[in-house]
């Protein structure tokens, strides 16, 4: 009788996860008909270094920056992609994260039943298992994770997760009743290595060790609340099996550093971003993604980072108020309802490496750093779902029940129409300026997309609106450039590049457009070789994060015009050397004669 019992248990188990799963897919799945963003995508996944699973491809996916980030599994992922297809489709990328985002949601309805049984051991399994399934349909559905789902370039995020649980999960089961020290050191090398591998598809797990000790105080009460008995030596045992997790943390935090700034105009200097910036924008992200948990609206692509944040600010003081509130409901429960200050402090945990104190990026805030982040909160609320439902009628349960089902249906069809926003950049940036952002950058990314679709007169005016906020933003005068180019008006192009040339970060790719404009418009080769050889200076023999060997193409052409005939094979020489420019430089070479 009792293994029937069991299998049935187990049955509802596997029954749980597959419909939290699927459920959790659905929302998402008109992502499958959109192609690929240029808001990072394209770029990203523009590089042919990854086609394929050679020697040569892993040692460039382990060891690239590429952009500013390290994720060489999320790279292997994308190179299977591609040697299953014979090239990369949209649709396919789509549908990973997705499938991979509905596994994530049926590891944190497993990982919710883990805690909280661990946490309330008299509660009856099926309140543990209900409850633990709706916390997670909830957090699956939340229109808060279409950024990390809908989005093919955050396939770290999904895929970072993925490991993420799964080292938690181990981590649990290495610390169960009974488990004899052989049997725990086995199941201590599966966190290990689920713990490695979330790692090397994101860094955001480089606070992991904190979190294990959230849960050694709580669920597990293997570690008392920090005070004097922290250092007994049963907790000092504890602290100390938490050493070798922190020093790869800290050795990862490194590493994701060291890539974020290899990635220009990426990591804000102090003088730029100063240390009461960084606090306001640390205690603003902390409130943020409560509030957008709670009230999902207005949700944007882009929350740029602004000039500068003050105190007097009233988002800044509503976000401190919101974090007040916190701190103090952490202490008065954390005797009554151990599990509110311990989400509290996994969350605070969790999202400490994106909340802009170490500031790395565009953004003030982002959605997708709530796809971790959030799963304490999750559980915690599980948690609550079962201790309520195991206390009331039965009449009363399925009103919960119906209650939760109504809200995921709500949250569902907000996450449907804020994916549908991810089809065209057009939408997806116009949606933004609707949510009421604003800023030079986001200004200059909806310029550049409405010049994409042919509407060049509001790309200008955004252009220029993006030199009004931020009159040094390169970017704007480079892409104001390109749409005066584009319109014919060459004088308007002219002043434009120029001061990009000033302020660009990479300002070669200035240099490459004010010489072609020169070549193209006004048939001044003299003038536009200066400019040739100057994007050439810029870029020879530097790693640069957008290194392109085009600019070699177009001095070996202006030089063999001008009848620099070894100038220009010698050029051609070093654009053979690079992937891109291969062939090109192969048939330049044919042309003038150097037999390749």
């Amino acid at each position: 009788m009792a293994e029937v019992v069991s299998r049935q248990a187990a049955t509802r188990r596997w029954v749980l996860a597959a419909v939290v799963a699927l459920l959790g897919m659905v929302p998402f799945w008109g992502a499958v008909r959109h192609g690929y963003s240029r808001f990072d995508d394209m770029p990203m996944l523009g590089t042919t270094a990854y086609h394929g699973l050679g020697p040569e491809q892993l040692s460039w996916m382990f060891t690239t920056v590429h952009m500013g980030h390290y994720q060489p599994l999320a790279w292997v992922t994308f190179a299977i992609e591609w040697t299953l297809c014979g090239e990369l489709r949209a649709d396919v990328s789509h549908a990973v994260n997705i499938v991979v985002h509905g596994v994530n949601a049926a590891l944190v309805f497993v990982l919710a039943t883990m805690l909280i049984g661990r946490a309330r051991p008299e509660l009856p399994r099926w309140a543990v298992e209900v409850g633990a399934a709706g916390a997670a349909l909830l957090f699956a559905v939340h229109p808060l994770r279409v950024e990390s789902v809908a989005w093919v370039t955050e396939r770290r995020d999904v895929l970072s997760l993925l490991f993420y649980l799964l080292a938690v999960m181990w981590y649990l089961r290495a610390n169960d009743e009974g488990v004899g020290k052989t049997e725990r050191g086995r199941r201590m090398l599966g966190v290990w290595l689920f713990f490695v591998l979330s790692l090397l598809s994101k860094a955001w797990g480089m606070t992991f060790f904190l979190v294990l000790l959230v849960i050694d105080w709580y669920p597990l009460r293997r570690v008392p609340w920090p005070g004097r008995a922290w250092l007994s030596a049963p907790a000092r045992k504890v602290l100390m099996e938490k050493l070798p997790f922190a020093v790869v943390g800290v050795v990862w935090a490194v590493v994701a550093g060291m890539a974020a700034s290899s990635y220009p105009g990426t990591s804000k200097k102090l003088v730029e971003w100063g240390v009461d910036d960084r606090v306001f924008q640390a205690v603003y992200g902390l409130a943020f993604y409560w509030w957008k948990t709670v009230w999902p609206t207005g949700l944007s692509v882009l929350y740029e980072l602004p000039r500068e944040l003050k105190v007097t600010e009233l988002r800044v003081l509503a976000a401190l108020g919101t974090v007040l509130v916190g701190v103090a409901a952490a202490v008065a429960l954390r005797r009554k309802w151990p599990a509110v200050p311990a989400a509290l402090a996994a969350f605070a945990v969790i999202v400490s490496p994106v909340l802009g104190l170490f500031q790395s990026g565009i953004q003030l805030v982002a959605d997708r750093y709530s796809y971790l982040s959030m799963i304490a909160p999750v559980v915690a609320l599980g948690g609550w779902m079962a201790v309520w439902m195991s206390r009331r009628t039965v009449a009363a349960r399925w009103g919960m029940a119906g209650c939760v089902v109504v809200l995921a249906g709500v949250l569902s069809a907000l996450t449907v129409r804020q994916t549908s926003y991810w089809r065209e950049d057009v939408e997806l940036f116009g949606h933004a300026m609707a949510s009421g952002q604003d800023g030079p950058i986001l200004r200059v990314y909806y310029g550049k997309q409405l010049d994409r679709v042919g509407r060049p007169e509001e790309a200008v005016r955004h252009f220029q609106r993006a030199i009004e906020l931020a009159p040094d933003y390169g970017e704007a005068w480079f892409a104001l450039g390109n749409a005066c180019k584009a319109s014919k008006q060459i004088d308007e192009a002219k002043r434009a590049y120029e001061r990009a040339i000033a302020l660009l970060p990479d300002s070669w790719r200035a240099d490459q457009a004010m010489g072609l404009l020169l070549a193209e418009e006004l048939d001044d080769l003299e003038g536009a070789l200066a400019y040739f050889k100057s994007a050439v200076e810029k870029i020879e023999g530097k790693e640069h994060w957008a290194f392109q060997p085009g600019p070699y193409m177009t001095l070996a052409s202006a030089l063999y015009d001008l009848g620099d005939v070894a100038g220009a094979r010698q050029a051609l020489e070093i654009a053979l050397q690079f992937r891109e420019t291969h062939e090109l430089a192969k048939s330049g070479l044919r042309k003038i004669g150097a037999g390749r």
